[in-house]
């Protein structure tokens, strides 16, 4: 990847394998998407490929979800993404990074940043004394991946249940808000189940909280 636009590069290949999709159906559409509810990031994803690419979006839209969607339909764009990797699909159970990538640790920073801004919570309930950082990721090879970039950063992760990675400790917390955190204006969801007492609070907030406490 270009050095002048490795940070771009390196978001769109994480938003597009996280939250997002890389789409080829037939031999006339080819698409590549990103959905999230946090306008943030979907501005900044808009940002990244004008700049990577020099592309407009092909469309921008507010599900009845209250999800943001922004897509762009370019062969060009996607021939370029899958060169870099074959796959963008977390439910194929093979997916992994590219040797690239991996030997890219300038970029790691930033690739899981976008991971836990798509996929992360901030588990901070101080009445039940918890207090952690949890992700999923349900591809083996590609959670492997991701602890080792961890590692690389000097953050000691760990696996939870099936497919999610996991962070504790209060040095844990400070290494992680120094070296990848959380994007501004990404907020915390409504959760699943049950109700959130966290829900519109920015993460980077949170784990503020959780860092001084």
């Amino acid at each position: 990847m270009e050095a002048s636009k490795l940070t771009e590069k390196t978001r769109i290949i994480a938003h597009a394998l996280f939250d997002g999709w890389v789409s080829v159906r037939g031999s006339s559409v080819y698409e590549l998407g990103y959905c999230n509810k946090n306008r943030a990031l979907v501005d900044q994803f808009k940002q990244d490929v004008s700049k990577a690419y020099a592309a407009k979006p092909s469309n921008i839209r507010l599900r009845k979800n209250g999800t943001w969607e922004i897509t762009y339909c370019s062969k060009a764009i996607l021939k370029d993404l899958l060169d870099i990797m074959p796959t963008y699909s977390t439910r194929n159970m093979r997916a992994h990074l590219p040797a690239r990538i991996m030997k890219a640790p300038e970029a790691y920073s930033t690739f899981l940043r976008v991971f836990w801004d798509d996929e992360g919570t901030v588990n901070y309930y101080p009445q039940h004394r918890t207090r952690k950082l949890r992700g999923p990721c349900k591809p083996h090879a590609l959670r492997k991946q991701l602890m080792q970039m961890h590692r690389f950063l000097g953050i000691v992760t760990r696996e939870e249940g099936s497919h999610f990675i996991t962070i504790g400790g209060a040095k844990n917390f400070v290494k992680f808000q120094k070296r990848i955190g959380f994007t501004r204006g990404v907020h915390v969801g409504l959760a699943k189940y049950g109700r959130s007492i966290w829900a519109g609070c920015e993460k980077a907030t949170l784990l503020n909280l959780m860092v001084k406490s």
